[in-house]
């Protein structure tokens, strides 16, 4: 989940985001690989820490070309069923 998010991320241009999960993901894939669990949880604590306390503003807003032509292209839905009779 951590992968999916940072790659969400990284579609929005948000690096500083991106970055975190990044980082979460490796400590998770750390703790996963050891086999001194208590070193790698105080390892994944700090991190938690420092993720959570660092600033998140460098969000780049501007449109993306490529995702704004996919949205404008979608097709309208179609309603194929029978209308409901609602008492």
């Amino acid at each position: 989940m951590a992968l999916k998010a940072q790659d969400i991320m990284e579609m929005f241009r948000d690096f500083t985001r991106r970055n975190k999960f990044h980082r979460l993901w490796v400590e998770l894939n750390d703790w996963d690989q050891s086999s001194d669990q208590q070193a790698t949880r105080e390892k994944l604590l700090l991190a938690l820490r420092e993720i959570s306390e660092a600033p998140v503003d460098d969000m780049d807003w501007t449109p993306n070309a490529v995702s704004l032509q996919e949205v404008t292209n979608v097709r309208p839905l179609e309603y194929h069923g029978e209308e409901m009779d609602l008492d």
